[in-house]
């Protein structure tokens, strides 16, 4: 299926991102997703190709690698490097992604001025 890695594809790495629940019970999700977010970015800039995995088989995981109860799985980055470089292109009626005639990945996207609004919020029919 499209987005099964190849062998030469698969990730060399993987980084699992953990919340203790002894010192942050409630909104360490927030600071989680920041510092995954962080980490998407800097490894971009370095030419670092990254996957935020947040649907995985959590119990599974934690059991191999041997996680505490109080840790909190929140999210696994699969670190590798690219084997494509996406286009991105407006989005018109699907967000689905498509490979063209030479095997160029395309993802849509909403135009920034769809998405963001000055001194409150227009409601569009396109939502």
């Amino acid at each position: 299926p499209y987005g099964t890695p190849g062998e030469l594809e698969k990730p060399t790495a993987y980084i699992l991102v953990l919340i203790d629940l002894h010192k942050k019970k409630k909104g360490g999700e927030v600071d989680a997703a920041a510092a995954v977010e962080n980490m998407l970015l800097t490894a971009a800039e370095e030419g670092v190709g990254t996957c935020w995995i947040g649907s995985c088989n959590h119990r599974k995981i934690k059991g191999q690698f041997r996680i505490p109860h109080h840790m909190k799985l929140q999210a696994v980055v699969a670190v590798g490097f690219p084997a494509e470089q996406p286009l991105t292109v407006e989005m018109h009626s699907s967000m689905k992604y498509w490979k063209d005639e030479h095997g160029v990945l395309h993802v849509p996207k909403r135009k920034l001025e769809d998405i963001c609004f000055i001194n409150g919020y227009a409601f569009s029919r396109k939502d």
